[in-house]
């Protein structure tokens, strides 16, 4: 029993290297999270003390004749503590990559004994119709390069993931930002306590990512939090050193939700020319490799999991400055810009001519695109940069083992969000998560 004990307190010096990511007023997800931070030694010393005055002087110790009772100088507490003192610098050098990982564990306590594959809660079929009559969810994406703006202008994301209605809300919401400022080390927990309070009344937060100058945060209703597995994350960086400021590379999440494996990939490729974008899609897809360490069932391959959504700062451009100069010209008559006016832009764009190669993407789909291109701007106004190509930069895409697993909604443009040179770029998704079956 009392090996029993220490073992307990070596797991839990280790426990005690997270904290809270978020202020205690985040209360709809401040007591449920985790994250890597920097431990504190003198409050490791003093819990393995507390745990081994426990190991001694419990009645139930005393009750195992084969093992050894050590006094409080016992030369093992040491050992505790110089774990400890390894955890402590193991855990201050990975907070130096900065990157932060946390998920909801609130959905732990709603665990029912019945599980499905990837260790996922099997509801009962009158509980599964309440939550989901048609078996499917809808799936919010989007992404915003916020050019090193600070996260006081994230009102108008906030309105937008609000919605008037809560029951209108989608169920899943992922929002990937690019070139986070790097003198701000505290942004990701700003814009997460922000975000948080927009939609704390009918989502959790599931996780989020930081990786140097790029953010994942993914809600989840928190009625369907109990029927997930466990998130994993993956970061891959497109160059050979990983730089603090626009960092370019891609964050991916996996999980399980009900009967379907979903995989978020969100990403700022390299600029310059369209062979750089070739190569980091090359390197992402073959990069990506998931374990079993989230329960979820292990897979190699983004493809390989039910649905993909992938988006962000893919940074390719449009080759043309002719058909954009129309696009000016028509919008400052004020003329309407119909559907078929960006058909001809998208001529001239590189995602678009690789797609059709097969070059990028291949078996991805794309939403029908209605907006102007979204980069780039002059900051604090909707005019373009005129020695610069506006371009459709900022992309959301996705990939179904079965075309009819996703069906797409709408796809726009925050066109009034003028803090960047980027214009935010969300689309909504419904999933199926269900066999038709139910």
């Amino acid at each position: 029993m009392t090996n029993r004990v220490r073992s307990l307190a070596t797991r839990v010096t280790a426990s005690l290297t997270t904290v809270q990511p978020l202020s205690s007023s985040a209360a709809s997800t401040g007591n449920d999270e985790m994250m890597i931070e920097k431990p504190s030694l003198k409050r490791i010393e003093s819990f393995t003390s507390h745990i081994h005055h426990f190991a001694i002087t419990s009645p139930i110790a005393h009750h195992s004749s084969d093992e050894n009772v050590s006094s409080p100088e016992s030369p093992k507490l040491h050992d505790i503590v110089d774990a400890a003192q390894e955890e402590n610098i193991a855990f201050k050098n990975e907070a130096a990559t900065n990157q932060y990982f946390t998920y909801d564990v609130k959905h732990a306590q709603l665990r029912i004994t019945v599980l499905g594959p990837g260790g996922v809660t099997i509801p009962e079929v009158d509980r599964l119709r309440h939550l989901i009559p048609d078996g499917t969810i809808t799936v919010m994406c989007l992404t915003w390069n916020v050019a090193s703006r600070s996260q006081n202008h994230l009102s108008n994301i906030g309105k937008l993931i609000t919605n008037e209605r809560p029951t209108d809300r989608a169920d899943l919401i992922c929002l990937c930002f690019q070139e986070l400022p790097s003198i701000n080390a505290y942004y990701h927990q700003e814009t997460v306590k922000s975000l948080t309070e927009a939609v704390a009344d009918t989502h959790l937060i599931f996780c989020w990512v930081r990786k140097w100058s790029q953010l994942v945060i993914v809600f989840i209703r928190e009625s369907l939090v109990a029927y997930t597995s466990t998130p994993e994350w993956q970061f891959i960086s497109c160059s050979p050193i990983v730089k603090p400021v626009r960092t370019k590379g891609a964050i991916a999440v996996f999980f399980r939700i009900f009967q379907t494996s979903v995989i978020f990939v969100a990403c700022h490729m390299t600029h310059g020319p369209v062979l750089n974008r070739i190569c980091d899609y090359s390197k992402i897809c073959d990069s990506l490799r998931f374990s079993a360490q989230s329960g979820a069932l292990p897979f190699s391959g983004v493809k390989e999991a039910d649905c993909v959504f992938w988006f962000g700062d893919l940074n390719f451009r449009l080759r043309s400055r002719e058909r954009v100069d129309a696009l000016d010209s028509q919008s400052k008559k004020h003329e309407n810009m119909t559907d078929s006016f960006f058909d001809q832009l998208l001529i001239d764009d590189e995602l678009t001519l690789e797609r059709c190669k097969g070059n990028v993407f291949k078996g991805f789909n794309e939403a029908y695109i209605n907006f102007p291109p979204t980069h780039k701007f002059i900051l604090g106004t909707n005019n373009y940069v005129s020695d610069r190509i506006p371009s459709y930069t900022d992309r959301i895409l996705y990939y179904a083992k079965e075309s009819s697993r996703i069906r797409p909604g709408k796809y726009d443009c925050l066109w009034e969000e003028n803090a960047s040179d980027h214009k935010p770029v969300y689309g909504f998704f419904t999933m199926r998560v269900l066999e038709q079956r139910y």
